[in-house]
């Protein structure tokens, strides 16, 4: 039996690399040897302990994770960059990094990450057929700059809400929603029913970040304080708890058959 992948989490916040923690105690194969808020704290232990592989974070507490790689003595170290901006993606793959995770990162976006590492990892760790991981969709909308389009990856989805004529389209890794002048119903022609549940006329979900539901409401597993403009929490004119996580209404059971279908069965992608 092969040894197992060794590894160490680099962030100067603590409830990161907690988080990565929490779905590492479901993912075999894989080892944790340390978790360091201090970047000069892991490169002394790396001194006197190999590791194959770093999850790093971009924004540390003396220099940025750019950096930090310049200083890796063993270039065969493989790196997953961890950050909560998505402006630093091109600049991670453009080093030859094993891959780029964004803020917050699902447990199937993590075990698409490790599989990149190794031939024998990817083996291992097979894609879940309700995963998102590996599907490479995307559909496009309109910039600010006249006639410039937007990507918008289907994996990168939180959620979508329709207000006002307009869409706010919630992504990893990004604070502000991209706003769109699309017909929602288009938009959810395009989104795969496997992956997305619409919970209530103006609002659909990526069930990679289902919490729970309760009371006619969706919990997410994202908090308010990542977004600016997260939505009211059902009161609609209370002021939403930053420390909260964001919640969605439900509509009708006979309406919404498939989300109920869903919540009744409580299975979705890890």
């Amino acid at each position: 039996m092969r040894r197992k992948i060794v590894g160490i989490i680099i962030d100067d916040q603590r409830k990161y690399m907690d988080d990565l923690m929490k779905m590492f105690e479901r993912i075999y194969h894989v080892e944790i040897a340390g978790c360091f808020e201090d970047e000069q704290d892991a490169l002394i232990y790396m001194r006197t302990n190999p590791v194959d592989f770093i999850i790093l974070d971009i924004e540390l507490k003396k220099m940025t994770g750019f950096e930090f790689i310049t200083l890796l003595t063993d270039k065969n170290i493989q790196i997953i960059l961890y950050t909560a901006h998505h402006s630093y993606e091109d600049r991670g793959y453009d080093l030859r990094v094993a891959d780029v995770l964004l803020k917050p990162v699902s447990e199937s976006r993590l075990k698409g990450a490790l599989r990149r590492l190794d031939s024998e990892l990817e083996k291992l760790i097979p894609i879940s057929e309700d995963s998102l991981e590996g599907h490479n969709s995307y559909f496009n909308i309109k910039a600010h700059i006249k006639y410039s389009r937007v990507i918008i990856w289907l994996k990168n989805i939180i959620y979508i809400e329709s207000r006002d004529g307009k869409l706010k389209i919630y992504l990893v890794g990004e604070s502000e929603p991209r706003i769109s002048n699309q017909p929602f119903k288009e938009i959810l022609e395009v989104l795969p029913s496997k992956w997305f549940k619409q919970c209530q006329q103006s609002f659909v979900f990526n069930i990679n970040f289902y919490r729970g539901f309760s009371k006619k409401t969706v919990e997410l597993t994202i908090r308010e304080s990542q977004f600016a403009t997260a939505p009211k929490q059902q009161g609609f004119n209370k002021k939403p708890d930053l420390s909260e996580r964001i919640t969605l209404p439900a509509g009708d059971r006979l309406v919404y058959k498939q989300f109920y279908n869903f919540v009744d069965s409580n299975t979705f992608g890890t």
